[in-house]
């Protein structure tokens, strides 16, 4: 390889200046602390060795080699700079360690930027972030020392790095493909989030009154990927036929899965909001219409609960049909304890004729998913061994009624009359922050998979499809805006607003006679 004899550098006023190349980049180490090393040897000063901190191996060969020239020239530099700046390991505890009522971010949003903050500098050397929580209640975490976050400083997020990181993340991908939009969208995203870390209350408010910052300016104003946006097409309506179509038999099966399927597709919400709407958020509501008639309206009212806040504030009136306000509130006379099309005698009966794993299979509940229910409902079930004793002879089998000395039902469950006064979560069950199996948006995931869905999701799917119909209906992307609860209609008109009915105008060419 032949050696480089000058080399172009940035002064720290900004200027720049060609010097020569004291020391050839395949000369450099790393060292174990991840700085970079060179050495120069100079007449009566010997083997001399020259260090940066930089994080990449170009910026930490120019900055050697300037601090080589500067020792030669004029010995401005015989030491190595030192950078003042905190590291990112300094700055995310501090953010994420910030008590809630004082800078008002939720704990979640902090750690997802530290997330995005982590992707960013993934593809520099060293090894990866890792957090643990660092209280009993399990309400604050902090990234461990040891990590590559320990090395890397804040002002070495430059659009350089960026840059770097936005060239391994798409690496591989024909440019303009659409694998390479979804990915830059990706890049995007992740960008966004790792800004966030440096948001204006946050530097304020966090960071300047404890630590020395840089002014990060330059990295929060770093553009996104020119990639296109992706167009929303709505699910074809043959397709949701089949679903439509099928809503009765999920209703029968799974009361909660079937909510989660008619407030996202008929209301338009979001998974939190179906988790954390209650009873009380329905009513029927009278005004009057365009023509000054009196008319009933039925509404669901997105609202703040003692322990949830909708996300960005987005509180309102969400209008249904009659038919969707009946539906709904019909639900509310089903008890959820009970098996479907079983009464609590029927189901004594059961586990008091057959093996728990024969009788739970006939529900299609798991063997402790019977013995749990059986507990709610006050049902008592055979002790452990008892169908072994059947089976060998030492005692008759019950057939269907608890042996003497069992006593039967007695229901430990809130009557449902008292119950259905009060107020609560429509969702009874399922009511998961929607990454365990067991959440109400992961069960209609799996219904409408199993029905031949394709698309990566399916709840938020199916809010985006209420947009597409409201728009369509209405004419009116600032109706849909309203009801989605959107604070700006371009996010209705770019992902919300598909027109689903094909119209069958069409432009014709006009006969010369």
């Amino acid at each position: 390889m032949k050696n480089q004899t000058t080399l172009k550098i940035t002064n720290d006023d900004g200027t720049t200046e060609t010097i020569p190349c004291h020391i050839q980049k395949q000369a450099l180490f790393r060292t174990g602390g991840n700085s970079y090393r060179g050495r120069k040897t100079i007449k009566t000063h010997g083997r001399k060795w020259f260090t940066s901190d930089e994080v990449d191996a170009g910026d930490a060969w120019r900055d050697i080699n300037k601090q080589c020239h500067d020792f030669i020239s004029a010995g401005k530099r015989s030491i190595m700079k030192i950078n003042v700046y905190p590291s990112l390991l300094k700055v995310v505890n501090a953010m994420l360690a910030e008590p809630y009522a004082i800078i008002e971010i939720k704990e979640g949003a902090r750690f997802q930027y530290a997330k995005g903050l982590a992707m960013l500098t993934k593809h520099l050397p060293g090894k990866k972030p890792e957090w643990e929580w660092v209280d009993a209640t399990r309400t604050i975490r902090q990234f461990k020392e040891g990590s590559k976050w320990d090395k890397i400083k804040v002002n070495q997020l430059d659009p350089g790095l960026v840059r770097n990181f936005r060239a391994d993340y798409t690496k591989g991908l024909p440019v303009d493909g659409d694998a390479y939009n979804a990915r830059g969208r990706g890049a995007n995203s992740i960008l966004k989030d790792a800004k966030s870390v440096f948001g204006k209350k946050l530097v304020k408010v966090v960071y300047t009154p404890h630590l020395k910052m840089p002014d990060m300016t330059e990295f929060k104003e770093m553009e996104k990927m020119n990639v296109t946006d992706p167009v929303y097409s709505a699910p074809q309506a043959d397709f949701m036929d089949n679903f439509l179509s099928q809503l009765a038999n999920l209703k029968a099966k799974c009361v909660e899965t079937w909510l989660a399927f008619i407030l996202s597709y008929a209301a338009g919400f979001r998974w939190a909001e179906i988790r954390n709407a209650h009873w009380s958020w329905l009513y029927p509501e009278v005004g009057r219409n365009a023509s000054g008639e009196v008319v009933e309206r039925y509404v669901i009212e997105v609202k703040p609960t003692e322990t949830w806040k909708p996300k960005a504030n987005s509180v309102g009136k969400v209008y249904i049909s009659k038919s969707t306000y009946d539906d709904i509130m019909s639900t509310r006379e089903i008890s959820r304890d009970k098996v479907p099309n079983m009464s609590l005698t029927e189901l004594q009966q059961l586990v008091w004729s057959t093996p728990g794993t024969k009788a739970a299979k006939q529900l299609n509940l798991s063997s402790r998913g019977l013995a749990l229910r059986c507990g709610r409902l006050g049902i008592p079930t055979p002790p452990n061994g008892f169908w072994r004793r059947v089976e060998t002879g030492k005692i008759p089998h019950p057939n269907g009624t608890p042996p003497e000395g069992v006593k039967g039902i007695e229901p430990n469950v809130i009557p449902f009359e008292e119950e259905k006064r009060g107020d609560g979560p429509i969702l009874q069950r399922y009511r998961g922050d929607g990454k365990s199996a067991s959440s109400g948006n992961r069960r209609l995931a799996r219904w409408m998979r199993d029905l031949g869905w394709t698309r990566r999701y399916c709840c938020h799917e199916m809010r985006k499809l209420n947009g597409a119909m409201i728009v369509t209906n209405t004419g009116s992307i600032y109706e849909a805006q309203n009801q989605l609860r959107h604070k700006t209609y371009r996010t209705t008109e770019k992902s919300y607003a598909d027109l689903i009915t094909i119209s069958d105008y069409t432009v014709e060419i006009p006969k010369v006679s």
